[in-house]
């Protein structure tokens, strides 16, 4: 498995390594699914990872976990590396996308926000799915 063009995440790889050697039972209803960078998460029931938490914890070290209720994706069990990870990439983007904005203003290329205007729309908006 590899890595889509353009993935953010650093830990792509890792995760790929980690899910190749899970511990958990295929027999034990779990699915996988595939995530964005091609590699795949186990997924468990609400119910099954009450039951199941301290191997829950040891999966999540591999690869995340998705946990569902009712068929539907809930959470995600992952370790504290790869959030912390992720958290970062976050704050690297939003630094990104600040700089960007201000960049935008210095040159005239933005304009000042007309709150009256905003909660007008926001006020149509909500009247429209009322």
């Amino acid at each position: 498995m590899s890595c889509a063009p353009g993935t953010q995440l650093e830990s792509c790889a890792a995760l790929q390594r980690r899910s190749d050697s899970s511990k958990l039972d295929e027999s034990d209803e779990m699915d996988e699914i595939i995530l964005g960078c091609q590699m795949t998460m186990k997924r468990v029931s609400a119910n099954d990872a009450k039951q199941r938490f301290g191997e829950m914890l040891d999966a999540a070290q591999r690869a995340p976990v998705v946990i569902e209720r009712h068929g539907r994706p809930r959470a995600v069990l992952m370790s504290f590396d790869d959030y912390d990870e992720a958290e970062r990439h976050k704050l690297v983007a939003l630094k990104r996308d600040i700089q960007v904005g201000l960049d935008d203003l210095k040159a005239g290329r933005a304009h000042p926000l007309d709150i009256d205007k905003i909660k007008r729309n926001a006020r149509k908006k909500a009247l429209r799915r009322a």
